[in-house]
């Protein structure tokens, strides 16, 4: 399975980059990513992947980043993540979700100072983006 990234800030897991590779289940199929922002911050608080398959039901996978009052469920409806991009400084400022479906996708989310860098992972035709590859703290680092 190819890994992108990451991209954005030093900090995070002390230093180490995590991925959700490991707890991915053969038979499943991305059912929802879920995240937050943190308004103090300008940057993106939390993000997490949950898949569904028949066999062995919803599979929440670890949860990266801080917890917080707000967070938001971006429901796939069986599409598949194509694209991630967005915005990053010290923290991922922003990000963007585009699926295979154009009626679901997830608009420009977040902020972007002009001193941020962008970001873009792409799925290679026939593949989709399933989780995460980065490190987190209280906020997604990168």
């Amino acid at each position: 399975m190819p890994v992108n990234g990451p991209s954005g800030g030093p900090g995070g897991n002390s230093g180490l980059t995590v991925s959700d590779e490991d707890f991915l289940s053969a038979g499943t199929g991305l059912e929802r990513v879920r995240f937050s922002f943190d308004l103090d911050h300008q940057a993106l608080r939390s993000i997490q992947f949950t898949h569904f398959g028949n066999d062995v039901g919803i599979v929440d996978l670890p949860h990266h980043g801080g917890f917080g009052p707000e967070e938001t469920d971006f429901d796939l409806h069986n599409a598949h993540i194509g694209r991630i991009s967005g915005t990053y400084d010290k923290f991922v400022t922003s990000i963007e979700i585009e699926t295979d479906n154009p009626a679901v996708g997830l608009p420009f989310q977040g902020f972007s100072g002009d001193t941020s860098a962008q970001y873009t992972y792409e799925a290679p035709p026939g593949f989709e983006i399933v989780g995460f590859f980065g490190r987190s703290g209280d906020l997604i680092d990168r």
